[in-house]
C-alpha cells in the first residue's frame, strides 16, 4: 500500500457536519462519493503516467543491485529490457464512504512498485521520470481536505452557490 487519504472535514467542523449530514444524508453521501471519485481519478492519472525511455548509462544504487537486476532480466529473457507495463496496470484505488467521511487507499500489487515509485525508489527510476507515489498521496491529501471543507458547506447549505 502506498498510502491512504482520509476524506473528512477537520475535527473542528466535524460535529457541525455530522449534524448537517444527518439532516441531508442523501446529499452528504452523494457529495462525498463525488469527492472520492474525483480524487481517485486525479491520483490514478498522476501515478499511471509512464515516462519516456531511460537515459543511459543508468545510475544504479549499487553494483550489487545492478548485478541482481541484470541476472533477473536474463532469467526472464527480457534483455534488452522491454517494459511490461505491469507497474502502471497494478494500481488500484479503493474508497469507502459514509454519510460524512471516508477513506481512499492507493495500492499496487506489482512487487517492484516500491522500487519504481515507492519509498525505495531507485536512482535510475528517478532519473527516468517515474513519479514518487508517496508525494502524490501527500499532495492529494491537501486537495482532499480543502475539497472536504467545500463539500461540508454544500451539504450544510443546500443552496450554496445558487443565485437566490
Amino acid at each position: 500500500m502506498f498510502g491512504g487519504i482520509e476524506i473528512a472535514p477537520p475535527t473542528d467542523v466535524l460535529k457541525a457536519y455530522k449534524d448537517a449530514a444527518q439532516q441531508r444524508p442523501k446529499l452528504a453521501r452523494t457529495a462525498f462519493q463525488r469527492l472520492a471519485r474525483q480524487s481517485r481519478r486525479r491520483v490514478l492519472d498522476k501515478v499511471t503516467e509512464e515516462p519516456g525511455e531511460p537515459g543511459y548509462p543508468l545510475r544504479w544504487k549499487s553494483a550489487k543491485q545492478r548485478r541482481f537486476v541484470m541476472r533477473k532480466l536474463r532469467l526472464e529473457n527480457n534483455l534488452p529490457y522491454t517494459r511490461t507495463h505491469l507497474y502502471v496496470k497494478s494500481f488500484k484505488v479503493e474508497y469507502r464512504t459514509t454519510d460524512f467521511d471516508g477513506f481512499l487507499e492507493l495500492t499496487n500489487s506489482d512487487p517492484a512498485s516500491i522500487f519504481i515509485g515507492g519509498d525505495e525508489q531507485q536512482p535510475f527510476h528517478i532519473d527516468t521520470g517515474w513519479v514518487y507515489v508517496p508525494g502524490v498521496v501527500s499532495d492529494e491529501r491537501v486537495v482532499v481536505e480543502d475539497a472536504a471543507i467545500e463539500t461540508w458547506f454544500t451539504v450544510d447549505d443546500a443552496f450554496a452557490g445558487v443565485m437566490r
